[in-house]
């Protein structure tokens, strides 16, 4: 699989606030006062954990940035953005999809169309008992929707492992 090249954001300065900032995906992340040891130290820890992710971070919401690390406020559609990216590079054998794309797909999409704007810290068991529950009214065998749930567990570990939410999730 051929590595995504991430591009290192710059280290800038904001005159009106006199903040150092870096801009990623389009939205800035404040880093402090400008040429300080700590603005330049959470820079560093920046670039580090950007060129560590083999996704791009998520776009911010509405309300601004959107906090890197513990504690922030992703919801799942954004953790699903990510993961699909993710799996598309991921479940390929030989340049191509494996059989694995088709089912990430389609439960991502059931993921989105009921969770889509649910923090993904309150993504629990009963959300998946809902969508188990929703396979079964679709006529899914149990071995398909166990496996559809495996997707869903695994796409919550492989976030949790890139700290986009805290690992108890």
């Amino acid at each position: 699989m051929p590595k995504k090249t991430v591009k290192i954001p710059a280290y800038r300065h904001h005159k009106g606030s006199g903040q150092a900032f870096v801009q990623i995906n389009g939205s800035r992340r404040y880093l402090g006062k400008y040429n300080s040891e700590k603005s330049q130290e959470r820079y560093r820890r920046l670039v580090v954990e950007l060129l560590a992710t083999p996704v791009a971070l998520p776009k911010p919401g509405k309300d601004g940035p959107a906090p890197v690390g513990f504690g922030s406020e992703l919801e799942v559609v954004q953790i699903t953005a990510a993961y699909w990216q993710f799996a598309e590079g991921y479940y390929t054998k030989d340049g191509r999809p494996t059989g694995q794309v088709p089912i990430v797909r389609q439960v991502l999409g059931i993921l989105r169309e009921f969770y889509a704007h649910v923090p993904a810290v309150e993504f629990g068991p009963l959300a998946i008992r809902a969508i188990q529950q929703h396979f079964v009214k679709r006529g899914r065998a149990r071995h398909t929707i166990n496996h559809f749930c495996g997707v869903i567990k695994h796409m919550f570990k492989w976030a949790a492992s890139h700290e986009m939410i805290p690992v108890a999730i």
